[in-house]
């Protein structure tokens, strides 16, 4: 987790403007790290993704492993 949270801050300082940061998570505690860092972050930009994406009953029964996916997006200013 400590690994995640490096990186989304070193992403978050290395994208350039108008660069976008799209992250799935597959746990809950991943899935609070992002949204925390995407709401708080250390360079101005905007979340994409107002609520988390998720995969839909078409895609639940073609792949049941993706019921636990979650998509996060940020954008720099």
């Amino acid at each position: 987790l400590k690994n995640l949270e490096i990186f989304l801050d070193s992403s978050m300082a290395i994208v350039g403007s108008r660069g976008r940061i799209v992250v799935i998570t597959f746990h809950s505690l991943e899935d609070r790290i992002v949204k925390q860092k995407f709401r708080a972050p250390a360079v101005a930009g905007s979340v994409l993704t107002r609520k988390v994406v998720a995969a839909n009953q078409k895609e639940l029964q073609r792949n049941p492993r993706s019921r636990s996916a979650k998509l996060r997006a940020w954008e720099r200013s």
